[in-house]
């Protein structure tokens, strides 16, 4: 009997059925301590009264549970209900590609984008020994933003019988074979997607799931069964003796993607593919050329900048834009699109640092605009001429974050140093619009001079000129929304596009907005978007750019996405896609991700390295355990939305994964006993604090929840009262001090109208430091907690990311050139004495390799230091595509 709503099965409580099947009933749940649904499936009534299964099981799942992937669907645990067991299950939302596939075969680009992913996923499970059984479309989800999730990984496996009993195994691998072997028990496995060997009853191992790959792949390409049949036996006759219609595969089907099905259904698995790793060169186009040209396939040409190559772009540039007048004319389309790249690394004197994300192209697609550092200096816009080559660095745009071009392309707005700017390309010349949060995240410029920026909470419209901002755009609280992001104006001078991020990415989205009405949101997404002619919108998805139509008339968005460049870099956790088009077809484009990876890695006082506890990876954030041993830090894993918290252990030992949520979880610190975790997350909109104990399997709880954001600071050493900055709307960063007893009423320690932040704890516990811009620039200052109206100024010259040494006497801060700088100080009860600053040695400069990530913790004694190094630095060049519409033609 179907469970009702509200029926509690351990921590959960019943929401909705999802659906039944032979492997159970599914239903939604809440997670009330988490606050997050999930996905409950109660198991066969096989499982009942047979105790040694159910621990069998049991066992099972615990390894399942291990499958940390994100193309898998993650298996949280196992609960009962009434006496049957229970899988608490990610939930996963979207249709299945059993569902997608009813609409008939996929475009090739996208069948090959989503079995990258299944491969993906597979390769994890092999590597842990794990095997599917029962891949098949209707066990693999797609999200609405386009991420496959492979489900019921391993579950085949969990219900069968003992598997040391011959008797039993044959059963188990038998493609009619039900749990308990009655009609009410569950089949293991589907005909169509079955091996020979496993349709045989014979033992299987990895090579069963990459049959069931390809039986999946050709389903995807041309939307029939590779092994059809109007009955099991039908179907399990195809695959003992029969072949695909190999002739069914769509002609734009590249070479090696045939000769990879050839290879995953050959029916000796002695000749199949051995390792489900090796079919990613055939799936990315690496191991031969399409067996014709593909329709949407990027142009074979790719010009070096060079005079020749110049010489040609000039000529089709100026073929492009032919009749154009201030980029307004409808473009007319040249028959081929045309490449080139832009070399960053070539810039004199050699970029030291990776350059910012975004690219902007002009209106009227003459001009390419970027952030980029150059040796130790700050970041600074550049330009370049598509025309002639021509590339300039605009003094004066130090600091500059998410440059864009007025209509005209003479003009170019930015923001740094806490307003919104606007710099003369030809002059030089610089005036401020309007002061901003450090914050805001992009600005459009439209044709009636207005443009509209992202600040804070809310996306705002001001004249070019200056004047008072007005709000068009503000959060929406119901999906968890916790930022409104890069705003693009569309011809029409009054409707302009933007990008929500919500707390859960599947609430993230892409919205059309207006100066004088409501939003409209027009799909899911976690890249920026942007409109180009004769009518796309253009996002980064799963490691491609792709365009989907769009009527700019009706805002009717097309249903069916078309790629157009592979291999485009993308921050889908800051929905930041790393290119940029103009309104006459020229786009401009990151290749891949542009993100540094980094060790941590050991220094002593005089910069010597020590050892590394760390591979390469997206670390951000991090702090050394009160043990001194483990590391808390979050991580950015490739193609998934969000960061998670992890703990390094030592002595080479494997990582700890600490969250499983859906969303950021970030900015992590210790308890005092070392024995707790606590970290930022977006999960419920607004950033909160949650803490995890480490020890035992107690859920995550929240430690500080408000309606404003909160970035964690520190514990303090008697574990009474946690230090956090605070960004509300009417101010900005501000140092507040928590206590975790009684009501919990925040204490302010530093409120102003300039921007605090990094609180940390002396490890007395009687004075808090801290950095802010009241001087003017980032300073560091420390005052008495509870608060008494002193305060001390510690750094000049500027400092910030202040540490303490674990006896007090010696504080650790960074100056604006990245030194690290020790101050011995004295505390007592009449406040604080300091010595001589001493400069120890630079941990890179603010924003290297990864903006607002930590760049150093220090040992309890001061002797060494854990320092975030950048490795593979080296910047992406920028290609640019002359006429790309073209590659959309037939």
């Amino acid at each position: 009997m179907p469970l009702p709503a509200g029926t509690r099965i351990g921590g959960y409580e019943v929401q909705s059925a999802l659906g039944a099947g032979g492997m159970g009933e599914v239903y939604r749940a809440r997670d009330a301590k988490l606050g997050r649904d999930v996905a409950i499936k109660i198991l066969p009534a096989a499982f009942t009264n047979d105790l040694e299964r159910l621990a069998r099981f049991e066992r099972e799942a615990r390894m399942l549970a291990s499958l940390n992937h994100p193309h898998i669907g993650a298996i949280y645990g196992v609960e009962d209900s009434s006496g049957h067991p229970a899988l608490v299950l990610e939930l996963v939302e979207g249709d299945t590609l059993a569902d997608r596939l009813r609409q008939g075969p996929m475009p090739v680009p996208e069948a090959l984008i989503f079995a990258r992913q299944i491969a993906d996923a597979l390769d994890a499970a092999h590597e842990r020994g794990i095997v599917h059984r029962d891949l098949k479309p209707a066990n693999i989800k797609i999200t609405p933003e386009g991420v496959v999730k492979v489900l019921d990984f391993g579950l085949a496996k969990a219900l069968d019988p003992d598997p040391e009993s011959a008797a039993a195994r044959d059963m188990a691998q038998s493609p009619t074979v039900t749990v308990g072997g009655t009609k009410d028990g569950v089949i293991l496995g589907t005909a169509a997607y079955m091996s020979p060997e496993q349709a045989r009853g014979k033992p299987v191992d990895k090579r069963t799931d990459i049959w069931a790959f390809g039986c999946v792949l050709f389903e995807m390409l041309t939307g029939r069964r590779a092994f059809a049949g109007e009955t099991t036996s039908d179907a399990i006759a195809a695959i003992l003796e029969g072949t695909p219609e190999w002739r069914a595969l769509p002609p734009a089907t590249p070479h090696g993607v045939r000769h990879l099905l050839q290879r995953c259904l050959d029916k000796d698995p002695k000749r199949r593919l051995r390792d489900i790793a090796d079919a990613q060169a055939d799936l990315e186009g690496r191991a031969g050329p399409p067996a014709e040209t593909l329709r949407m396939r990027p142009s074979p040409i790719l010009w070096p900048v060079s005079a020749v190559a110049l010489v040609a772009s000039v000529a089709l540039a100026t073929w492009i834009m032919t009749g154009t007048r201030g980029g307004s004319a409808r473009p007319q389309w040249a028959a081929e699109p045309a490449t080139f790249s832009i070399d960053i690394a070539a810039t004199p004197g050699g970029p030291a640092a990776l350059p910012a994300p975004g690219v902007a192209v002009s209106r009227d697609g003459r001009f390419v605009a970027w952030v980029a550092s150059v040796g130790e200096g700050r970041p600074t816009i550049w330009t370049y001429a598509v025309s002639t080559g021509e590339r300039r660095q605009l003094s004066g745009t130090d600091g500059a974050a998410h440059p864009f071009w007025s209509p005209d392309a003479r003009s170019i707005g930015f923001s740094a140093q806490g307003a919104l700017r606007v710099i003369d390309v030809a002059s030089g010349s610089i005036r401020s619009i309007v002061e901003l949060p450090e914050v805001s995240q992009g600005a459009t410029w439209g044709p009636q001079n207005i443009i509209v920026f992202s600040a804070r909470y809310a996306l705002y419209q001001i004249p070019a000129s200056g004047g008072t901002p007005t709000v068009v755009a503000e959060l929406d609280r119901s999906r968890q929304e916790n930022s409104l992001r890069y705003p693009r104006l569309l011809p029409d001078g009054r409707h302009f596009l933007y990008v929500a991020r919500s707390g859960r990415a599947q609430q993230s989205g892409a919205y059309l907005g207006s100066l004088d009405a409501k939003p409209i949101r027009l799909m899911a997404t976690t890249s920026h978007v942007e409109y180009a002619a004769p009518g796309y919108l253009l996002y980064a998805n799963e490691g491609a750019l792709v365009a989907r139509s769009f009527d700019p008339e009706t805002f009717r968005v097309g249903a069916e996405p078309f790629t157009v460049a592979n291999a485009v870099g993308a921050n889908a956790g800051g929905m930041n896609g790393h290119f940029g088009v103009s309104e006459n077809g020229v786009l401009a484009y990151f290749r891949d991700s542009i993100a540094a990876k980094a060790v941590l890695r050991w220094f002593d006082r005089a910069g010597r390295p020590l050892d590394a506890v760390t591979q390469a990876a997206e670390y951000f954030n991090f702090r050394i355990a009160p043990d001194g041993a483990r590391v808390a830090v979050d991580q950015a894993t490739e193609g998934v939305v969000g960061r998670a918290v992890w703990v390094l252990n030592p002595g080479g030992a494997a990582p700890t994964r600490v969250t499983f949520g859906d969303s950021d979880d970030w900015q992590p610190f210790w308890s005092p006993d070392g024995q707790k975790v606590a970290f930022m997350t977006y999960r419920n909109g607004v950033s909160d604090i949650f803490v995890k104990t480490l020890t035992g399997a107690a859920p995550e709880e929240a430690l500080l929840v408000s309606d404003e954001q909160k970035v964690p600071g520190d514990w303090s050493s008697d574990g009474t009262h946690v230090a956090y900055w605070s960004e509300r709307v009417d101010t900005l960063g501000d140092i507040w001090v928590a206590p975790l007893e009684g009501a919990r009423q925040p204490i302010p320690i530093a409120r102003t109208k300039f921007n605090e932040r990094r609180p940390r704890f002396s490890p007395d516990g009687h004075f808090v430091a801290y950095e802010t811009e009241e001087a003017g620039v980032s300073e560091v200052y420390v005052q008495p907690f509870p608060p008494t109206g002193g305060k001390w100024q510690v750094s000049v010259g500027g400092g910030g990311e202040v540490s303490w040494r674990g006896d007090g006497r010696e504080l650790f801060y960074v100056d604006p050139n990245g030194m690290l700088v020790a101050i011995p100080v004295r505390l007592s009860s009449n406040g604080l004495s300091t010595g001589a600053p001493v400069r120890l040695f630079s941990v890179g400069r603010r924003g290297a390799g990864g903006v607002g990530a930590s760049r150093y913790d220090v040992a309890r004694d001061g002797s060494r230091f854990l320092v975030r190094t950048v490795v593979d630095a080296q910047p992406q060049p920028i290609t640019v595509v002359l006429n790309w519409p073209a590659r959309l033609k037939p």
